[in-house]
């Protein structure tokens, strides 16, 4: 059985993040931009609901080579107990809890996913109006959630 995907020919973008270390692909019903050099933010057309960030961490290298910086990331999370899972490029997705916040008057859900790649976080920051939590804009973005992370690429393996 084949399963949907929102990444059908002329369905998505491909957009880079981590400025151009990395791509993600993202439904083109989505509006998008660059807030600065280090952060796209995504979101669905029509009234504020709720809004990706996507930014991307480094670290550093010691010695010119990769610290084990999977096995510590994984680590991290074990101890923590959050949600994690390997995905099958041998990166790691990490699912942090969500917290609630008021931000001028407004309650809204901040959440957080991390792929941890190669020496980086991409950070995936998603923040919801509480009130339009369970609106189908909202709904189906966060259904589309689990498809984007997997689509973050090394920009340099797309150019083989």
């Amino acid at each position: 059985m084949k399963l949907f995907s929102i990444f059908n020919k002329d369905k998505s973008r491909t957009l880079e993040v981590g400025n151009g270390m990395y791509t993600i692909k993202i439904p083109n019903k989505y509006l998008w931009e660059y807030e600065n050099e280090d952060t796209l933010s995504f979101y669905p057309v029509g009234e504020e609901t709720i809004t990706i960030r996507v930014n991307v961490l480094n670290f550093e290298q010691k010695d010119g080579k990769t610290n084990d910086f999977l096995n510590t990331v994984v680590e991290e999370a074990e101890s923590k107990m959050p949600t994690h899972e390997f995905l099958d490029d041998g990166s790691v997705l990490i699912e942090n809890p969500s917290e609630m916040h008021t931000e001028d008057d407004t309650n809204i859900t901040v959440q957080s996913w991390y792929v941890a790649k190669n020496i980086s976080l991409i950070v995936f920051t998603v923040t919801t109006i509480q009130i339009h939590a369970s609106s189908s804009s909202v709904v189906e973005m966060k259904n589309h959630l689990k498809q984007i992370f997997r689509s973050v690429t090394d920009h340099n393996n797309n150019k083989k």
